[in-house]
């Protein structure tokens, strides 16, 4: 309670003292008083204080929030290598504007566990096995006595069928085909060796256009695509080490690890790659943004032959260059599961007739001769495709692309024991200038039962 004396003078005016009775009646009405007004004055300011105190915090907030947003620069993100940088749009409008590059670490330790530097399908394969046939310019040497052998040419029919020649005898016979089929009989007449073989025979032209096409292109670089399926940049970087490193230290190569595919599996990526469509809807309404439609459904490739459309190795084709396409697998690209694919062959050298033969139209002499137990696989018959192609066409621009998938599709360590044959390759081919090679690497890994182009 406030005493007498705390009472302001001018609540004492008019106040009348008769007695010390009186007095003390009227001190305690008046202190009554005063502390009613003094409560009520309390609770009628309480509000309004309350709400001076509000607007002062939100606005001091948002002083902060706009003083922060107006201090921030356009960004610059480091990414994957220390000299990559990726500068971000200052407008947050589009939320596309803005591309944030991820630095993975081949080496997570959550990815270790899943890594198996030992895996290699051909250990312990026979080392002793040697072929019985060679091809060579059109020639089979046969490297076994006792055997007679005949060979016959294997070209394309239609994407998915080969048209197969007569059998001749090796010895007497010049194959002029790329891809060639032996067969070995012992002295009995048993067949006893069945093989298939690719080589390039070069594709003969008029004289005047040949000397025209040499003028047209000089100082053309030759372009050879390496196409490793299933593999990302972090999975060459485990798998891929000597490849890598001489190709970027030695051969001074540009490594791009951020291009991302387009689309689940290889046929929408690969559609991008050679016809520049898209196949697969971009969604977009989580952010507000209209879906990008895709430029062909599934439906709209696969039912019919794409020959009229814009494909890169046919503009390099018209350019004047001869063009290599090699897959190791019949499908392939654009022909799984049922697509139609190329009405015509759509290179100067393709090398389907090879992986038909090994998978539609193989015996099962064929099979238990081409396979890991003798330490046979397909990249590398591929590779020596290519090679011959490096090698063919003097003064003539060259554009090849080979794509496998087999190495890596279904293990994630599968193609680590080819890295030798890889850096090889380009080991033999660096002096050999002016040549562009390109080792590109697409899609994750995939599981057996998501095999489908």
């Amino acid at each position: 309670m406030v005493g007498a004396e705390a009472l302001p003078p001018s609540l004492w005016t008019g106040v009348k003292i008769c007695n010390k009775a009186n007095f003390e009646r009227e001190k305690d009405t008046v202190v009554r008083s005063y502390l009613n007004i003094e409560g009520s004055y309390r609770r009628e300011m309480y509000v309004p204080r309350l709400l001076v105190c509000g607007i002062l915090i939100t606005c001091t907030l948002l002083w902060f929030y706009r003083s922060s947003r107006n201090d921030i620069t356009p960004a610059i993100v480091t990414d994957y290598l220390a000299d990559d940088i990726v500068e971000k749009s200052t407008t947050d409008k589009d939320p596309f504007d803005t591309c944030v590059l991820p630095n993975y670490d081949p080496w997570d330790e959550h990815v270790i566990p899943y890594v198996d530097q030992n895996y290699n399908p051909l250990k312990g394969c026979n080392h002793n096995f040697k072929p019985m046939t060679a091809l060579k310019r059109g020639i089979v040497t046969v490297n076994a006595k006792d055997v007679s052998c005949v060979g016959r040419c294997l070209t394309r029919s239609t994407d998915l069928y080969n048209n197969r020649g007569q059998w001749l005898d090796v010895t007497k016979t010049k194959f002029f085909c790329d891809v060639v089929e032996t067969l070995c009989t012992d002295a009995n007449g048993k067949d006893v060796y069945q093989m298939v073989h690719a080589q390039i025979i070069e594709k003969k032209e008029p004289e005047s256009h040949k000397n025209k096409t040499k003028q047209k292109n000089q100082g053309y670089y030759n372009i050879y695509v390496i196409l490793l399926d299933s593999i990302s940049a972090t999975q060459g970087t485990r798998h891929l080490p000597q490849t890598l490193q001489f190709f970027e230290k030695s051969m001074e190569a540009v490594s791009f690890p951020h291009i991302n595919k387009i689309g689940l599996n290889s046929r929408p990526n690969g559609v991008a790659l050679w016809f520049g469509k898209s196949m697969e809807k971009v969604h977009r309404k989580l952010f507000g943004l209209p879906d990008i439609e895709p430029d062909w459904t599934f439906i709209e490739f696969c039912r019919r032959f794409v020959d009229n459309e814009t494909f890169l190795m046919k503009e390099f084709s018209e350019s004047g260059y001869k063009t290599l396409l090699a897959e190791d697998w019949m499908l392939g690209t654009l022909n799984y599961p049922n697509c139609r694919g190329f009405k015509k062959q759509p290179t100067d050298h393709y090398m389907r007739p090879f992986q038909i033969a090994l998978e539609l139209n193989a015996t099962n002499l064929l099979t238990a001769t081409y396979n890991y137990t003798n330490c046979i696989e397909q990249h590398q018959d591929i590779l020596g495709y290519l090679q011959d192609f490096v090698n063919s066409y003097k003064g003539i621009p060259k554009f090849g692309w080979i794509w496998l998938s087999l190495l890596s599709h279904n293990h994630e360590s599968g193609i680590f024991h080819a890295d030798h044959d890889f850096q090889h390759f380009l080991l033999r081919n660096k002096k050999k200038s002016p040549h562009c090679f390109v080792v590109h690497e697409i899609n994750a890994i995939q599981s057996p039962r998501s095999c489908c182009g």
